[in-house]
């Protein structure tokens, strides 16, 4: 699955670019309900995090979604 490799060859340092969003610092809640959405495929415009998020369990995306919302 990559883990933190994963998110920050796109989402540099957390905190994106031009063309891709900021994770750092979002709220806690939007980051753990669109990780979800990858994970169970209700969310589909980016197949990558498709298979990233298939990796992890729900606790894990609990705990990385409070990791990245505290990134100021």
């Amino acid at each position: 699955s990559g883990g933190r490799n994963a998110c920050t060859k796109c989402h540099v340092g957390f905190k994106g670019n031009s063309g891709v969003p900021t994770i750092g610092g979002q709220k806690y809640t939007y980051l753990n309900h669109t990780m979800r959405a990858f994970k169970d495929k209700e969310r589909t415009n980016a197949g990558t995090k498709n298979a990233i998020f298939s990796g992890f369990d729900y606790e894990t995306i609990d705990l990385m979604a409070k990791y990245l919302s505290d990134q100021k």
